[in-house]
C-alpha cells in the first residue's frame, strides 16, 4: 500500500509540474519553463522531501513578491498622496519575510504538512543580524509615515496594507513557533488577498455590464453580486478538494495541493504583472483615493 501511495504521489506531482512547464512554454517564458524542468528533475531524483522543501521556500518567495506587487498597486492608486520612499518600502517589505524564513530554517523542523522536510542550515547569528536590519528598516519606514501623516499626505490604504504585510509575515514565521499553523496564517492571508485582487480586476474589467462572451464571469463580477463571486470560489474549491480527499490517501492530497500551488506560482508569475498594460489598466482605476 505504501509503495502504491508513493507511486500515485509521483505520478500526480510529476504531471502537474509538467503541466506548469508546458504552460510556461506556451506563454513564451523560457526562464520559468527551465525552472519547472529543474524542479521536476529534483523531485524525481530525491523524492517527496524535495517537493516539500521547494514548496516551503518558493511559497515564501511567491507570497513576498506578490505582496510587494499589491503594495505597488496601492501606491499607484494613491497618486499624489503616495509617500515617495519606494526603496525603503521594498527593503522593509523584503527584510521582514527574510527574517521570518531564516528563523524558520534555523528551527529546522523535520516535517511540513505531514511530509519530510529538509531546510537550509542557518546559524542563529545570521537570523539575529537580519532581524536587526529588519527592525531598523521598520523604524525608518514608520518615521516616513509619521511625517506624511503630520503633513496630511498619508496614503491610508497603502499604509494599512503594508502594516498587514509586516504583521502577517512576522506572525506566520516568528510569532507562531509551529510550522504548520504559521503556514496556515500566511496561506489564508495570501489566498484572501489573491481572491480580492482578482475580484477587483474583474469588477473593473466588466464595469460596463454583462459581457455576452463571458456571461457567467461578468455576471458574478458585478459589484452587487459580490456574494455570488466569493460563494462560487468557495464552492468550486470545496468540491475539488473534497473529491481529492475522498478519492485518494491524505498524503496524496497534500502533495496534490502542493503541486497545484506550483502550477499557480508559475502561471501567476506570468500573468499578474502591473507593467502589462491590460493588467495595470484594470487594477489601477482612479488615482488619488489614498
Amino acid at each position: 500500500m505504501k509503495h502504491r501511495t508513493r507511486l500515485i504521489i509521483k505520478i500526480i506531482a510529476t504531471a502537474v509540474v509538467i503541466a506548469s512547464v508546458v504552460a510556461a512554454r506556451l506563454l513564451s517564458d523560457d526562464d520559468v519553463a527551465r525552472f519547472g524542468i529543474g524542479q521536476a528533475a529534483l523531485f524525481l531524483a530525491f523524492g517527496v522531501w524535495a517537493l516539500a522543501t521547494i514548496y516551503l521556500y518558493w511559497q515564501w518567495f511567491h507570497y513576498t513578491r506578490q505582496s510587494w506587487g499589491i503594495a505597488n498597486a496601492y501606491r499607484r492608486k494613491a497618486g499624489n498622496l503616495a509617500v515617495q520612499s519606494p526603496r525603503l518600502d521594498q527593503a522593509a517589505m523584503y527584510l521582514v519575510p527574510l527574517w521570518g524564513i531564516l528563523h524558520r530554517s534555523h528551527q529546522a523542523p523535520e516535517t511540513f504538512l505531514g511530509l519530510e522536510l529538509r531546510v537550509l542550515p542557518v546559524p542563529a547569528l545570521v537570523v539575529d543580524l537580519v532581524g536587526i536590519a529588519a527592525i531598523v528598516a521598520l523604524v525608518l519606514w514608520a518615521a516616513t509615515r509619521i511625517v506624511a501623516w503630520r503633513n496630511g499626505r498619508l496614503p491610508l490604504a497603502h499604509t494599512a496594507y503594508v502594516v498587514s504585510h509586516f504583521v502577517i509575515f512576522y506572525t506566520g514565521y516568528i510569532g507562531i513557533e509551529q510550522i504548520n499553523p504559521g503556514w496556515l496564517v500566511l496561506n489564508v492571508w495570501h489566498n484572501a488577498q489573491y481572491v480580492l485582487f482578482v475580484w477587483l480586476f474583474n469588477t473593473n474589467r466588466f464595469r460596463s455590464g454583462i459581457d455576452p462572451e463571458a456571461r457567467f464571469l461578468s455576471t458574478i463580477s458585478q459589484p452587487k453580486n459580490a456574494w455570488k463571486y466569493f460563494g462560487s470560489c468557495l464552492a468550486i474549491s470545496t468540491l475539488i478538494y473534497s473529491a481529492l480527499k475522498l478519492a485518494v490517501p491524505l498524503g496524496v492530497v497534500i502533495v496534490a495541493y502542493q503541486t497545484i500551488n506550483f502550477h499557480h506560482y508559475i502561471v501567476d508569475a506570468l500573468i499578474w504583472k502591473l507593467r502589462r498594460k491590460e493588467v495595470g489598466a484594470q487594477i489601477i482605476a482612479q488615482p488619488g483615493t489614498g
